[in-house]
């Protein structure tokens, strides 16, 4: 439980402190509402990412390279931080794979092939008391692709599935269920957008709330 807490709380950390480098370098944040500015922020079919975080949101971090602005930022930054920007993503990957590891995930092997090369937008966010959720979303370029990545762990024994009422279709870590651990994190996705949070209930909100945001 601990070492859980101290995983989830260098994440956190780390997801911070790259906010407010890159609000300073001078990249584009969805709160930024100019029309060019709003529109570079929405998924392929026109979903916002902070759409689908409940109300009772508490902390909510948002990165984005949809844009080639944003993308050139994130070179200079880069350049800034090392004199090896290849070496220096190849050992940052290497820290988000260490840390998918707990959900059996792999980003340069899992992920990364369905983000397509046009940038995605990924937001991480934490709400409750005393056990906070975690909720995140991701845009994905190809949501056939997203659908296939989902089922293949299935087929592969990695994820185990089940439908909730509604039809919503839910993946879940094999691992983390068949050891009865308590924080299991559950995987859905809804058009373009590729869902994620520690409780089934949680999660089914969040796509609630999609759908009520694009029904209007």
């Amino acid at each position: 439980m601990r070492s859980s807490r101290r995983r989830i709380f260098l994440v956190l950390g780390l997801v911070i402190l790259v906010m407010l480098v890159l609000s300073f370098a001078g990249m584009v944040w969805s709160g930024v509402r100019n029309d060019a500015a709003f529109k570079s922020q929405l998924s392929a079919s026109g979903l916002r990412v902070e759409q689908s975080f409940p109300r009772d949101t508490w902390f909510f971090a948002d990165f984005s390279t949809l844009t080639n602005g944003q993308r050139t930022y994130f070179e200079t930054l880069l350049a800034k931080l090392t004199q090896d920007p290849q070496a220096f993503r190849a050992e940052f990957l290497r820290g988000i794979d260490e840390n998918l590891k707990s959900v059996d995930l792999s980003y340069v092997a899992d992920i990364a092939p369905m983000l397509g090369e046009g940038g995605f937008r990924f937001a991480l966010g934490m709400s409750g008391g005393n056990a906070p959720v975690t909720h995140a979303a991701m845009t994905v370029k190809d949501p056939i692709k997203a659908a296939d990545f989902l089922s293949r762990l299935e087929r592969q024994g990695r994820f185990l599935k089940k439908t909730a009422a509604g039809g919503q279709v839910l993946y879940f870590n094999a691992a983390a269920f068949n050891a009865n651990e308590q924080a299991i994190y559950y995987f859905t996705l809804f058009r373009d957008l590729l869902l994620a949070a520690n409780d089934e209930k949680e999660l089914l909100e969040m796509v609630d709330l999609l759908k009520s945001a694009t029904s209007v």
